[in-house]
């Protein structure tokens, strides 16, 4: 009996350390190919990961204060500050906007879309500054001041805007020769300009115009209503004396008047202002005027108001309309 325990003990034993030898074996061999699975998942997956990226190179044809690149949540990327030149790599493939801004320039905004190992090359072009962009009151100021005519039955009627504030707008209705105070507010949206006009309510006929006027065009159509909401009549007005006349030739200003010469400027609020036309046309200096609007320049003719400096100049043959808030620089060219 004996025997027979030891015979099979030892073939319990080597029978187990081959068991164990096999598994071992095996238990290696599958650590083996599970490496390598990770291994290819990682490679492809950082494959993956650099094929969707991008670079963005950004150039500009001056020396900008601030280069940035924003993604479609306004979130900012990257900044380059002082600079005509940057880069930014390894940015996800996606839509990006570029923002790029130096004082005395137009800020430049440009829509990118960064797609899966691409490269993207933009030169950006900084334009000077002239001072008007659309919508903001100076533009606005281009646009409205004026004269502006409609046909009203037998009659023509004129309407003369002569200040634009931030928001409100003053002129003249000088239909048939009177000239009755009008005053009201424009609002710009979606390159329309929106325009409410009040004529001055003591008479009975007077009313309210209610007007839309597309950017760049001389045209104003619109409704007049009456106070009392019992007429309203359709009205298409033109601008005939527009900020703009004919060029002269050569650049040079017809009849040997002055190159420049303020031909009318007020400066205050919309409550009170002063006439400053001689003033200004007193500070040209060979072709050039660079004043500071401010109460040190002007005077103050309305006390704890906001103001503003407006002013149609003619220049070389144009005739041009601008407002300068306080504080602000007006200077031609």
């Amino acid at each position: 009996m004996t025997v027979v325990f030891h015979f099979f003990s030892e073939n319990s034993v080597r029978f187990e350390y081959i068991k164990n030898d096999f598994m071992k074996k095996k238990t290696s061999k599958l650590v083996i190919v599970l490496a390598i699975i990770v291994i290819c998942i990682a490679a492809i997956s950082a494959g993956i990961w650099w094929m969707s990226h991008g670079t963005i190179k950004i150039t500009t044809n001056i020396v900008a204060d601030t280069i940035k690149v924003t993604d479609e949540k306004n979130n900012v990327l990257f900044t380059a500050n002082g600079t005509n030149a940057t880069e930014k790599s390894f940015l996800p493939a996606n839509n990006y906007t570029i923002v790029v801004s130096s004082a005395g320039y137009e800020t430049v905004k440009k829509e990118i879309d960064l797609g899966w190992m691409h490269t993207v090359s933009e030169a950006i072009i900084l334009q000077p500054d002239t001072g008007a962009h659309p919508g903001d009151v100076e533009a606005a100021a281009n646009l409205l001041i004026g004269k502006w005519e409609s046909r009203f039955g037998k009659s023509t009627m004129i309407l003369m805007i002569d200040d634009v504030y931030p928001g409100s707008i003053n002129g003249k209705d000088e239909t048939e020769g009177k000239s009755r105070k009008v005053s009201g507010t424009w609002k710009y949206d979606n390159l329309i300009y929106n325009l409410t006009l009040n004529e001055p309510g003591d008479k009975v006929e007077d009313g309210q115009f209610s007007l839309t006027i597309k950017e760049n065009e001389d045209e104003a159509n619109g409704v007049w209503t009456s106070f009392d909401k019992t007429t309203k009549n359709v009205v298409s007005f033109k601008k005939v004396k527009s900020g703009n006349s004919k060029k002269a030739e050569n650049g040079q200003q017809a009849n040997n008047k002055p190159v420049l010469r303020i031909l009318n400027a007020s400066y205050g609020s919309p409550w009170k202002k002063t006439d400053v036309t001689a003033q200004l046309n007193n500070k040209i200096n060979n072709n050039n005027i660079y004043v500071e609007v401010s109460t040190r320049t002007f005077g103050d003719p309305d006390p704890m108001k906001p103001k503003q400096l407006t002013v149609s100049y003619e220049y070389k043959g144009m005739v041009y309309n601008k407002i300068v808030r306080d504080k602000g620089i007006f200077r031609v060219p």
